[in-house]
C-alpha cells in the first residue's frame, strides 16, 4: 500500500504568533494542561510535536524565565521578544561559494558598457552566470536602462534655467510656505511626432510548428512610409469637486508636408513673427492675446508631449500595429479622443517636478524623475518648489 506524506505547512510568523497565543490562553492553574500541544495542532493543522517545539524555544527566548517554573500567561504575553517569531527564509540553503558583499563591490568597479547582459556581466567578474542570476532574482542587482538624452551645453543649460525660474509663482516667493510653480492653466504645448509603419528589427512570436512570416521589403531604408502628426495639449481643467470642466485636448493633426515645427529648432517661427500676430489680431482684435513662446533649445523633458503623452500612442501603436496610413490616423486620433483628462493632469504635475530638478541640476539634464504619487494628489494641487 502506497501511503502519501503529508504536505508540511509553512510556518509563518503570523502563524507562529497564533500557535503560541492558543497555547497561552490553554494555561490554567500556572500549568499548561495535559493534551494542549494536540489540541492546538488539530486547530491549526500541525503536528502536536511542532506546537511543543514552538512553546519551548519561544519560552527560553523571554528573559528571567526558568524551567519548571509558575507559568503567568500575563507576563508571558508581556516579555516575549517581538523577533521571537521572526521567520528568516533567506538564511536557509547552503552557504554560497562567493561573498556577496565582495562581489557586488566588485560589479561597482566595472564599466557599465560591459553590464549589458547578465552574461556579460559574469564574464567580466570571472563567475557563473547562474550566480549573477541568484542576485538578481534576490533583488541585490537590478536592470537599469540608460537612455539617451540631449547633449547640452552652457547656453542650453541657461535657458533652461531661466525658463524653469520664470515658471514659479511671484506671489508664493516671499511667502511662509513653500514656493509653488504657476497653474499653467494658460499654455498650450505644441509638438511633433513621427510614426514609422514599418521597423527594421521588428520581431514576433511564433509557434513550434508555423512558417516565419514573410519578410517586409522596402526599397531604402530611408523610403519607410512615416506619418507626422502635430499635437496641442493644455492642462485640464476641474472644479472644486474635482469634476471635469475641460479635458485639455486641443487637437491632434495628421501632417503630410510640413512648412512649421515649433519646440525649439531653427525652422520655426520667432516669438515675435509679424504674421502670427496679424493672424492672432483677426482672431481675437489683439495682437496680444495669444503669445508664441519657443521652448528651450534640446529640451524634450519641458514640453507634456514628449514628457509622457507621446509615450502613450507609442505604446498604442505597438499594440494595434496599423498596417497603412489611414489605420494609423485613425488609431492616434482614437487615442486622442479618449485620453483620461486625469491622466494628462499628472504629466503636468510630472513637468512641474522636472522643471524642480532643473533648478536645482543648474540647467542640466542630469537627473531622474521622482515618484510623486501624483494620483493621490488632488487635481487643482500644483508642485512645490525645494531648495536642494
Amino acid at each position: 500500500m502506497v501511503t502519501t506524506r503529508k504536505k508540511r505547512v509553512a510556518m509563518t510568523e503570523k502563524l507562529k504568533k497564533d500557535v503560541f497565543m492558543a497555547c497561552v490562553v490553554r494555561v490554567s492553574r500556572e500549568i499548561l494542561p495535559h493534551g494542549s500541544f494536540k489540541a492546538v495542532g488539530e486547530t491549526h493543522k500541525i503536528h502536536p510535536r511542532t506546537v511543543a517545539n514552538l512553546w519551548y524555544s519561544t519560552l527560553k527566548q523571554i528573559p528571567g524565565y526558568q524551567p519548571n517554573t509558575p507559568l503567568d500567561p500575563v507576563s508571558l504575553l508581556a516579555n516575549v521578544p517581538e523577533t521571537a517569531f521572526t521567520t528568516k527564509f533567506e538564511n536557509s540553503g547552503r552557504n554560497p561559494k562567493h561573498d556577496r558583499d565582495m562581489l557586488l563591490q566588485e560589479i561597482k568597479n566595472i564599466d557599465p558598457t560591459a553590464r549589458r547582459t547578465i552574461r556579460s556581466l559574469a564574464g567580466a567578474v570571472g563567475i557563473p552566470v547562474m550566480t549573477i542570476w541568484r542576485m538578481k532574482q534576490s533583488k541585490k542587482l537590478k536592470v537599469h536602462t540608460m537612455a539617451l538624452k540631449p547633449k547640452l551645453n552652457d547656453d542650453h543649460r541657461l535657458n533652461r534655467l531661466f525658463h524653469c525660474i520664470a515658471k514659479i509663482d511671484k506671489n508664493t516667493i516671499n511667502s511662509v510656505a513653500e514656493m509653488t510653480f504657476k497653474s499653467m492653466y494658460n499654455e498650450i504645448h505644441i509638438d511633433e511626432k513621427w510614426f514609422f509603419l514599418v521597423r527594421d528589427g521588428l520581431r514576433c512570436i511564433v509557434t513550434q510548428d508555423e512558417p516565419p512570416p514573410k519578410a517586409i521589403s522596402v526599397s531604402h531604408k530611408s523610403h519607410i512610409t512615416k506619418v507626422m502628426f502635430l499635437s496641442a495639449l493644455a492642462r485640464p481643467r476641474f472644479n472644486h469637486t474635482t469634476r471635469q470642466e475641460f479635458d485639455g485636448l486641443i487637437g491632434i493633426y495628421p501632417v503630410g508636408e510640413i512648412d512649421m515645427y515649433q519646440d525649439g529648432a531653427k525652422a520655426h517661427l520667432p516669438d515675435d513673427d509679424p504674421l502670427f500676430a496679424a493672424k492672432v489680431t483677426e482672431l481675437f482684435g489683439d495682437p496680444t492675446a495669444v503669445k508664441l513662446y519657443t521652448q528651450p533649445a534640446q529640451s524634450p523633458d519641458l514640453n507634456v508631449n514628449d514628457l509622457g503623452f507621446f509615450n502613450s500612442l507609442q505604446s498604442r501603436y505597438y499594440q494595434t500595429a496599423p498596417k497603412d496610413g489611414l489605420e494609423l490616423i485613425e488609431m492616434v486620433e482614437e487615442t486622442y479622443k479618449n485620453y483620461p483628462a486625469k491622466k494628462l493632469n499628472r504629466i503636468w504635475l510630472t513637468l512641474q517636478s522636472v522643471m524642480n530638478q532643473v533648478i536645482n541640476q543648474r540647467g542640466d539634464n542630469d537627473y531622474t524623475i521622482p515618484h510623486m504619487k501624483k494620483k493621490f494628489w488632488n487635481d487643482k494641487t500644483n508642485c512645490h518648489y525645494r531648495w536642494m
